[in-house]
């Protein structure tokens, strides 16, 4: 039973692509997320799926062996989870899967509901019961700034103040760094070619 309510979260319908998750109460989640696995679906449904495709002579224990890889790979999931991945592959794909790629489909299945739970938490812990999630200017500030960003002001004339000016706009005309800057662009072939094209474009 755990097993059917789990697979109905995330069962396609006429109406929606996925069952209302948010209409879901978190213990309803969290039971389908920790729902248990079925080593005895996998290595049958693996064996079903893979007699689809074209499938080269190998000995009997290469064939069980390969068929172990699935086991390992799709343990860790639901049974819903690994069921909808299979399907989803046997209605797009026109190959035999590897098992990480059958493993990468599991974890989409189960996508919706971890997604869910943690927007729930992310509510909670800003004192939305309601499960609205508001950033304030103030929030998203302190957020990019975690991640590495910072922010000089709302306006452009603010940001600018903070901008570190390049030598060439407050160097003295006689700097020595001026004559290496002359040097540079003598040398630099790429100069001269602009230089050559702004002269026939003025003539």
């Amino acid at each position: 039973m755990a097993n059917q309510t789990a697979f109905a979260l995330t069962k396609p319908t006429a109406n929606t692509p996925v069952v209302s998750v948010r209409e879901r109460s978190g213990s309803d989640l969290t039971t389908a997320i920790h729902s248990p696995g079925d080593d005895g679906y996998i290595l049958d449904r693996t064996r079903a799926v893979l007699g689809l495709y074209f499938d080269p002579d190998r000995a009997p224990d290469d064939r069980a062996a390969a068929i172990e890889e699935y086991r390992r790979a799709l343990t860790m999931f639901p049974k819903w989870a690994v069921a909808g991945a299979f399907d989803d592959w046997v209605r797009t794909r026109t190959r035999r899967p590897a098992p990480g790629e059958i493993a990468i489909l599991a974890m989409a299945r189960m996508k919706p509901l971890t997604d869910e739970l943690l927007r729930r938490k992310a509510a909670e812990a800003d004192g939305r019961p309601d499960g609205r999630v508001i950033i304030t200017a103030e929030r998203r500030a302190e957020i990019m700034a975690e991640v590495g960003f910072r922010f000089g002001g709302s306006d452009r004339g603010q940001q600018e103040d903070q901008r570190r000016p390049h030598w060439s706009e407050t160097a003295a005309p006689d700097d020595p760094r001026w004559e290496g800057l002359r040097k540079a662009r003598a040398e630099n072939p790429l100069m001269h070619t602009s230089y050559r094209a702004e002269t026939r474009g003025a003539e």
